[in-house]
């Protein structure tokens, strides 16, 4: 499967998906499962893992973060998509999918 470069807002993730959409949708359900970790203080160690949030946009790449032909993507189109078929995080590249591993992936 393709390694993808998923960016929005002060949010920074690799992973791997089918497609960059797929990727972003991706994203978003790590970004909220992110969230809900942070408000039952499972990030004791980690005071600013609320304070990252997503842009309006999710830029989507395989060249690596801030690259020119990164695909866009509305956040709110991939809130919508992702309502419709949500995803399970498993695609995080480098990880087992726990959210200890998957702190490194930040910016």
């Amino acid at each position: 499967m393709p390694k993808f470069y998923v960016q929005s807002g002060q949010v920074q993730v690799i992973l791997e998906a089918q497609n960059a959409e797929q990727a972003a949708i991706t994203a978003f359900q790590w970004w909220c499962e992110r969230q809900a970790e942070a408000m039952f203080d499972v990030f004791d160690d980690d005071d600013d893992a609320d304070d990252r949030q997503l842009g309006n946009e999710i830029l989507v790449s395989e060249a690596g973060f801030g690259a020119g032909d990164a695909e866009s993507f509305q956040t709110l189109d991939i809130l919508m998509a992702w309502q419709v078929e949500p995803v399970e995080v498993g695609g995080l590249a480098g990880d087992a999918g726990d959210a200890d591993n998957r702190d490194h992936l930040l910016a």
